[in-house]
């Protein structure tokens, strides 16, 4: 087995233990580190690489507000950030404009400090 194949497996066994909490926070630092990447692609006017990088933030947004559980009041509030959240992003893509982004990057990084905090309380 190569090293690649390892690193594979190694990532695989990562993720299918990962608690709820910790699924969570993954997803959140994720989008926070590709936020971090376009931001600098921005910077060097690289279209191609913004492109990229918004639009996998996008698909993590996309992936957390599909995994929201209607039951719960706060799911209707997140579903309106994640919502916001896109049309940024989209916003940013579409127009080239950095500044989109500076408020949604706040704001998941808000968010995921008070996820931490809470996982840490209910852990």
């Amino acid at each position: 087995m190569n090293r690649s194949n390892l690193y594979a497996t190694y990532q695989q066994q990562a993720i299918t233990t990962m608690t709820p909490g910790e699924m969570l926070l993954a997803l959140y630092d994720g989008a926070l580190k590709y936020l971090s990447f376009a931001q600098e692609a921005f910077q060097q006017k690289d279209n191609g690489a913004v492109n990229t990088y918004l639009q996998k933030v996008q698909r993590i947004l996309l992936y957390l507000q599909s995994t929201l559980d209607e039951k719960y009041a706060i799911s209707a509030n997140l579903d309106a950030l994640y919502t916001y959240f896109l049309e940024q992003t989209a916003e940013a893509n579409i127009k080239k404009d950095p500044a989109y982004l500076q408020e949604v990057v706040k704001d998941i990084g808000t968010l995921r400090d008070a996820f931490a905090q809470a996982d840490k309380v209910a852990g």
